[in-house]
């Protein structure tokens, strides 16, 4: 699975995750706090995500989403 948090839909195959509903949003969940099963997403793609919380979120929410990132999966900040 390749997910990406990002209002406007960019990766033409990922599942798009953003915590307000937009016409590209397929899940609305905050990326710090998401319910996804432990190492099961392959890609994460963040675009401008870090920056829409305060500085304290950043940490809780990298540590959330290598949670759920597979042993041999990339994570790509933009």
């Amino acid at each position: 699975m390749k997910i990406q948090i990002t209002p406007i839909k960019k990766i033409e195959d990922a599942l798009v995750i953003w915590p307000e509903q937009t016409p590209d949003v397929d899940m609305v969940m905050d990326p710090k706090t998401m319910k996804i099963k432990p190492e099961s997403v392959k890609t994460i793609y963040i675009f401008d995500a870090l920056g829409i919380g305060e500085p304290c979120d950043v940490l809780p929410t990298i540590k959330n989403l290598f949670d759920i990132l597979k042993p041999d999966g990339e994570i790509y900040i933009i």
